[in-house]
């Protein structure tokens, strides 16, 4: 006849069933420590004795008579906007700028958006990281003087700095897969790690990932990573200009489908031990 399990053995058992099938480790502690955002917009109009600002302050040769005006913001290239929270940043407006030298004069009129967000969220284990962000203006501009037409385009640019970076840690290795997607010029993604190495992880020439759409996966190491959307300025000649850009990066839970070996055997001795000392007790 069979020997009767005991109640105490059976419950150690399940226990122990239940411990062997948990993950092997459970996903790493994500932790989001800052931002960085740059958001600008200049833009210039004129010939080479003349030219009309947005901003006009800081020219470095001032026409005889400069007059700019506008409703919201341009922001300032030169300033790093540094944020933890998660959430929205944006620059908008529009502005007039007329300069005169001379027999020469020249006007533009700009409208703009700029803006950037990023996100943390969980979603079934997993820990997500978003960013998104995008431009668009329109811009009007005329020159005339000396044998030009009044009505004439003449020279312009706008610029825009619309720059991300975001920093996280890692408490140990995890498992990544990285989307995302442009559209209006090519702009690369850059996951780099941040202590200094400048290594850089992901598909493509280094530091650059492949062209919009894109999709790829991976191993990180413990440490600190920058996630960049990109990093240069864009520049435009066009009437009006549009970008955007999006990604969504998911760090994945690792689960061991079966025990390590060495967990295996660890396991298998005790439930030895268990039954041994159940036999004992049953005696």
């Amino acid at each position: 006849m069979p020997a009767q399990r005991s109640p105490a053995f059976a419950t150690t058992l399940t226990a122990a069933l239940a411990l062997a099938a948990m993950p092997a480790w459970a996903a790493s502690t994500l932790q989001v420590e800052q931002r960085t955002a740059t958001l600008a917009v200049t833009a210039y109009a004129g010939v080479a004795v003349v030219d009309a600002n947005l901003p006009c302050a800081g020219l470095p040769f001032p026409d005889t008579f400069e007059q700019c005006s506008f409703d919201g913001s341009l922001g300032d290239p030169a300033t790093v906007q540094v944020a933890l929270t998660p959430g929205r940043l944006e620059i908008a407006g529009s502005g007039r700028a007329d300069a005169a030298e001379s027999q020469w004069a020249a006007a533009l009129m700009l409208d703009w958006h700029t803006w950037q967000e990023h996100g943390v969220a969980n979603d079934s284990g997993d820990a997500v990281l978003t960013g998104a962000g995008g431009h668009g203006s329109t811009l009007w501009s005329e020159v005339y003087g000396p044998a030009i037409a009044p009505g004439t385009p003449g020279t312009r640019e706008v610029r825009v700095w619309n720059l991300q970076n975001v920093f996280f840690t890692l408490d140990q290795t995890t498992a990544y897969t990285l989307s995302g997607s442009s559209f209006g010029e090519y702009m690369p993604l850059t996951l780099a790690r941040d202590d200094g190495t400048g290594v850089y992880v992901g598909v493509g020439l280094p530091g650059i990932t492949a062209l919009s759409p894109y999709s790829f996966g991976g191993v990180l190491a413990a440490g600190r990573y920058r996630l960049s959307n990109f990093d240069f300025v864009q520049s435009d000649f066009q009437d009006s200009y549009a970008y955007g850009w999006a990604y969504t990066m998911r760090f994945h839970d690792t689960v061991a489908a079966v025990p390590e070996p060495e967990a295996l055997v660890l396991m298998t001795l005790g439930l030895v031990a268990l039954r041994a000392r159940a036999r004992r007790r049953e005696a």
